[in-house]
């Protein structure tokens, strides 16, 4: 048999063998993928089920997500928002979520839901929530850049923008430039969103400003946000830390401040429960020695006041 003939048989042979084991052994299929639809998620979210929005949520994924609240039905935006914010990856599509909002032409209600739902996101980062190691380095600055833009511009529902700025303030930890966006809004015009910014802006790093915007903002409730952003956060008498410097900080208030420290304080026309945080900033050792009567002297006034939370914190930083 020649060699040509021999190789022939082998490679028939090889073949027959090959067909003979491929049909002898059990087909298997691949299973397939069934994609979530809208409908599963809207139903969802009907429901409240947050396990199930969270999980159909992760198995569409951020990118498709981020795709319906630009192009599906009213529904399905309404539930794609819902489940944006609970997933992992959302924040890096807080500028293009912005960018919707703050449309010429959007339609208000898509607006406002768009803007409730980055802030969310947003808030999940101080809380630890969101995975931030992979996060591309220039995302935090344009997430900052686009919220700025939308909370800077007047002609915007005012809703929207303290939405924005409350999600500027979120994102402070990450983003060194987000304070100094927020302090160029302290003068804007609306109150609402002044009220906002004095309300989101840190004391530790914003005191001049706080200080500017408590003496000088014509709508009380500007100002009594500036006080409590200052203030809520010194301690009583006897609790103080040595490395403690909130103390420092409010005695380097003006004398105009000061003045409208306790002005705000007894103002029966704004909510108590927000005047509670102007307390701290009246007790000893907060102002100049030359201050300390007048502050002391108001406590006092609260502290015989109606039995309440105001009467309760008068009493916890007054005079022993």
């Amino acid at each position: 048999m020649s060699r040509v003939r021999i190789r022939s048989v082998a490679v028939g042979l090889w073949l027959w063998l090959g067909l003979g084991v491929s049909h002898a052994l059990p087909q298997t299929r691949t299973p397939s993928v069934t994609r979530p639809t809208t409908d599963e998620l809207e139903r969802a979210l009907a429901r409240r089920d947050s396990v199930e929005l969270e999980r159909l949520g992760a198995r569409f994924g951020a990118v498709r997500l981020a795709a319906l609240v630009e192009r599906g039905s009213p529904a399905a935006r309404k539930a794609a928002l819902a489940a944006l914010e609970i997933v992992e990856g959302s924040l890096a599509f807080v500028p293009r979520l912005v960018s919707l909002a703050d449309r010429a032409d959007a339609d208000p209600t898509t607006a406002a839901a768009i803007t409730a739902s980055v802030r969310r996101i947003c808030e999940r980062v101080p809380r630890g929530e969101l995975n931030l190691d992979e996060l591309p380095a220039d995302l935090p600055r344009a997430a900052v850049d686009a919220l700025a833009a939308l909370a800077g511009r007047d002609e915007r529902a005012p809703a929207l923008r303290v939405d924005a700025v409350a999600a500027l303030a979120a994102l402070v930890s990450i983003a060194p430039s987000a304070s100094q966006k927020l302090m160029a809004m302290s003068a804007t015009r609306d109150a609402d969103v002044r009220r906002a910014v004095a309300d989101a802006l840190p004391a530790q790093s914003a005191a001049p400003v706080l200080a500017r915007m408590l003496s000088e903002d014509a709508a009380p409730t500007v100002a009594l946000a500036a006080a409590d952003s200052l203030c809520r956060d010194i301690p009583p008498p006897g609790a103080e830390k040595k490395a403690d410097k909130t103390l420092e900080r409010a005695s380097l208030l003006s004398v105009t401040s000061r003045a409208r420290l306790r002005q705000l304080a007894v103002d029966t026309t704004l909510d108590e429960n927000e005047r509670l945080d102007v307390l701290p900033c009246l007790r000893a050792g907060a102002q100049k020695a030359e201050e300390q009567h007048a502050d002391a002297e108001v406590l006092r006034t609260l502290s015989r006041g109606a039995d309440g939370p105001l009467k309760k914190r008068a009493r916890a930083y007054g005079p022993r």
